[in-house]
């Protein structure tokens, strides 16, 4: 009877359908504890413990009823949390943009006690000012979705914190004095992580996401080690795919069917192989030169790597804003705005660069989700590919020449309409095994989704794309067979 009362209490029977998974947390969510609940929850991807908030949200609301929550999810999962808690749940959360913090403090007043921001724009110096001001009423709930985001990792007897765990640590209660997130004189009494990738394979991550739940029992991998199963389980929720029954007990989800579909470059003097293998010699010369900063070097090769295996197109576009970097570099030379010894200093300028904040950065902005991590995206993907900018004139506009010879091999190949990874995928389209069935279309690059848009209209196929909270979804769950976005409209 409890169980069904706080399932009828938490979910709108209108849209979504009560599931025995969702009573069983809510049951656990009941358990007493004084300090505040403070839990992570696990799951495999698309189980409800891996919705951004709403799931989550509400089940904790009945045990510890919070005033103020704020939800902290990626850039790209904010317009998806705040549309699911919403239409589901009847939670009127509202959307904290940087803009809004430039305007007035959003932290305060009406609307200001349920708010959703992303990770990356409360990292900003004036959005993280607004919430650190006097005035602003604690936040009782934080809810940090994709939490195995929170970076930090002990390396040879140093702890190396991303600027996101440091923005955790804050929220959590545990800053350190020299961290720009210290000063804010409070912290939240709930606090849930929300990762489907909790431990990935490395235990000193896994120990510092568990710190931020107890900072005191928790601060050192031995006592995290010694942490008795029972007590862990108390603050750890794990969801699998293979628990996901219905109140008949039916699997929720159906068996899944994987199939990876291999592809041949095109080879010849024009073909693809050759623009791969020019395009990596001319990074391995770059990262030649970049010997003070070989890491960032790297960095920078895997950018132009993976998005020539994306496709062509977002490859040309890397290269067309390499050049134009390039020329803007050569112009502040020669008009003196730029000292020659500013180009050696700027190899050394990323020493300390996050592999993972760079990605998911890129990823971030590249699903068009939000102002601040866009910028912040462009900053460092201009950053890394300066690391192996040249140190001389000379090397200046040899590179250039050499830049502007591969984009002239990828507009050749673009022209001509060949490549190998959209044929392979348009004969799979075609397949009359398939021809019944309704196609979602990702990629992680923007300017592959373009791509795909223009070939595939281009080739008659109708489909919806982008604008995941503007109708496309309806439009998919109606007539529209195919609808086509970035990694994060997946969510």
């Amino acid at each position: 009877t409890k169980l069904r009362h706080l399932m009828a209490t938490s979910l709108d029977a209108d849209n979504c359908v009560p599931l025995p998974v969702s009573g069983s947390a809510l049951v656990l969510a009941t358990i007493a504890d004084p300090r505040g609940r403070r839990n992570i929850r696990a799951a495999t991807g698309g189980t409800p413990a891996d919705l951004p908030g709403p799931t989550t949200e509400r089940e904790f609301i009945p045990s510890c009823s919070p005033t103020t929550r704020g939800v902290v999810p990626p850039a790209g999962l904010v317009g998806n949390s705040e549309r699911e808690l919403r239409t589901l749940f009847g939670l009127r959360f509202r959307i904290v943009t940087g803009a809004d913090a430039r305007a007035r403090n959003p932290f305060r007043g009406l609307g200001g006690d349920m708010i959703i921001v992303s990770l990356d724009t409360l990292a900003g110096d004036t959005v993280f000012d607004r919430l650190r001001s006097a005035g602003v009423t604690p936040y009782d709930l934080a809810v940090f979705d994709e939490a195995h985001k929170l970076s930090a990792a002990r390396e040879r007897q140093r702890t190396r914190k991303s600027l996101r765990y440091q923005l955790a640590e804050a929220l959590a209660g545990c800053t350190a004095p020299e961290s720009r997130f210290a000063g804010l004189g409070w912290s939240a009494r709930h606090l849930l992580l929300l990762t489907a990738t909790p431990h990935m394979g490395k235990d000193s991550p896994y120990h510092q996401l568990w710190r931020l739940l107890d900072p005191h029992a928790l601060g050192a991998e031995e006592a995290f080690r010694r942490f008795p199963a029972a007590a862990r389980a108390r603050h750890f929720i794990r969801r699998t795919k293979e628990e996901m029954v219905d109140l008949a007990g039916r699997p929720l989800y159906p068996q899944r069917t994987c199939a990876t579909f291999d592809y041949d470059l095109s080879t010849g003097p024009d073909g693809e192989q050759t623009l791969y293998d020019l395009t990596t010699a001319w990074l391995r010369r770059s990262y030649g030169r970049a010997l003070d900063n070989r890491p960032a070097a790297r960095l920078a090769l895997s950018v132009f790597q993976r998005r020539l295996a994306s496709s062509t197109w977002p490859l040309r576009r890397s290269l067309e804003r390499r050049a134009g970097k390039l020329r803007r570099t050569v112009e502040d030379l020669a008009a003196g705005r730029l000292p020659a010894a500013g180009l050696e200093s700027g190899q050394l300028s990323l020493g300390d660069a996050d592999d993972a904040d760079i990605f998911d950065a890129l990823a971030d902005a590249d699903a068009g989700s939000d102002e601040t991590a866009a910028g912040r995206a462009a900053a460092y993907e201009e950053a890394v590919l300066g690391a192996v900018v040249a140190v001389t004139i000379d090397e200046l506009h040899e590179e250039i020449a050499t830049i502007d010879g591969l984009i002239a091999r990828a507009e050749r190949l673009i022209e001509a309409g060949a490549e190998s990874k959209f044929e392979r995928f348009r004969a799979v389209l075609d397949d009359r095994r398939y021809a019944g069935d309704k196609w979602l279309v990702f990629s992680e690059h923007r300017d592959t989704v373009e791509y795909l848009i223009r070939r595939l209209e281009g080739l008659g196929h109708a489909g919806r794309s982008g604008g995941w909270a503007r109708g496309v979804r309806s439009a998919f769950r109606g007539d529209s067979r195919r609808a086509t976005g970035c990694r994060s409209a997946g969510r």
